[in-house]
């Protein structure tokens, strides 16, 4: 369960401007989020809302974030740097601020109030240490914080800066009800290094994958997969990764049943969809690195495209092996180097993707990674226009082989992805190019 608290402004209530707004939008089965009144918020005292904090905030830890805004971001600065936390999962700061504009405090009491708040010095190396990411929202026309504090932010505490426009505080007196920068943002934080931004985009990659718009899956992975697939009735079979569970269709037509089929995944919108569509699996939100599930729970381990999310993908292998029964199978697909490590380059004014090598009389030239493990950005921006974007981590077949012999695997089946005929009548272009190159990879092993 994600946990989000919301701290309110300066003279502000927990119903103010867009907290209620963000509440409803955000929440549901595996996202709760708490918003409290700050006391004598017309006056607010540091030690008393530190206090506060420390009394509302139970079980800090990677499923813990915080929004605040102006000097709800003061607050829960101050209140991280007082407890004892290895880490939590993030923050987002609306119009913060670590000095103010004269018209903020142009009167004795307001000046009075804020001093401290300006003459305190705050630990934000503890801050950097503790929180995993810090997302900070200005408004461009702000008349309490100037754009000189985005730049602060930045440098003291490595946080990522986006600045809207005309949204003066971003509050409830600017007529702020709504503001989905602020959404999105929390989103992002969430699925930070957990999930990708597949809580955002559940719903539209589970009608892409039903209706075949996903032509690497429907044409290329999905093959593959079906190719090496064992019959399954009456074995008990865990989804590694299982996004919105359509994987769960092709798994009955191999001969496994519902009751039988259990799926896993980090991403709590996805689950949730998951559990409406098809309400006979048991679905769970868990992290495939530590698995929820007792030793030799599983028959059969399948997972299409989600090993390679993992930046220790050993760890997974072992969790599997250790889920499996005697003689179980696994079967995963990950991305294949020679289409993901390679590199677009531009020759005689044609843009060319390649992995090798060119001579020169300065040397070699090498393009691409065939043997190192390392991280991959998707977007789709250009794709698709709908800006998902993805995290992946790619190596080398004889790496798995590796991982997978050291995880006491005995590897049965190994196969590189090829594009069917089928595609032809849809794209010729996609089909004659992933005929010859694969874009994905399987390996069938045996426990």
């Amino acid at each position: 369960m994600d946990k989000i608290y919301v701290v309110h402004c300066w003279d502000g209530t927990k119903d103010d401007g867009w907290y209620p707004w963000l509440d409803k939008k955000i929440s549901n089965d595996f996202v709760k989020v708490y918003r409290f009144n700050m006391p004598n918020t017309k006056s607010p005292k540091m030690d008393e809302w530190i206090s506060k904090l420390k009394k509302q905030v139970t079980d800090l830890d990677e499923n813990t974030y915080f929004v605040g805004h102006s000097i709800g971001c003061q607050a829960i600065m101050r209140y991280l740097e007082s407890v004892d936390v290895k880490k939590i999962g993030g923050v987002l700061f609306v119009a913060p601020w670590l000095d103010l504009l004269p018209e903020a405090i142009s009167d004795d009491e307001s000046y009075r109030t804020a001093s401290p708040w300006l003459n305190t010095p705050i630990d934000f190396n503890k801050i950097r240490d503790v929180v995993h990411n810090i997302t900070c929202i200005f408004s461009d026309d702000d008349y309490f914080v100037s754009l000189e504090q985005e730049r602060k932010f930045k440098e003291l505490l490595n946080a990522k800066t986006l600045i809207v426009k005309n949204k003066g505080h971003i509050s409830a007196e600017d007529g702020v009800e709504e503001l989905e920068e602020i959404y999105d943002e929390l989103l992002l934080i969430i699925n930070k290094g957990k999930s990708n931004d597949y809580d955002k985009f559940a719903k539209k990659r589970q009608m892409d994958l039903i209706s075949g718009a996903k032509q690497s899956h429907r044409f290329v992975e999905k093959p593959m997969m079906k190719s090496m697939l064992p019959e399954l009735s009456g074995k008990k079979v865990l989804m590694l990764g299982c996004g919105t569970g359509e994987e769960s269709l092709l798994l009955e037509s191999f001969g496994a049943v519902a009751k039988d089929i259990t799926g896993i995944d980090l991403s709590s919108n996805s689950i949730k969809i998951a559990k409406d569509t098809y309400p006979d699996i048991n679905f769970v939100i868990g992290d495939m690195c530590e698995l929820p599930f007792a030793d030799e729970s599983f028959d059969f381990v399948y997972s299409s495209l989600a090993v390679h999310y993992s930046e220790t993908p050993e760890k997974v292998y072992e969790e599997v092996y250790r889920v499996l029964k005697k003689d179980g199978l696994f079967l995963f697909s990950v991305a294949h180097p020679l289409r993901w490590g390679s590199v677009e380059k531009d020759i005689d004014g044609e843009t060319i993707r390649i992995i090798g090598c060119s001579k020169s009389e300065d040397g070699d030239t090498v393009y691409g990674n065939y043997h190192t493990f390392e991280k991959h950005i998707f977007s789709s921006f250009s794709k698709q226009n709908d800006g998902e974007i993805l995290e992946f981590y790619v190596g080398s077949p004889s790496m798995h082989f590796k991982m997978l012999r050291n995880a006491n695997f005995e590897i049965l089946d190994f196969t590189e992805s090829k594009c069917v005929e089928e595609a032809k009548d849809v794209d010729i272009n996609y089909y004659r190019k992933h005929r010859e190159i694969p874009q994905f990879m399987a390996f069938l092993a045996k426990k």
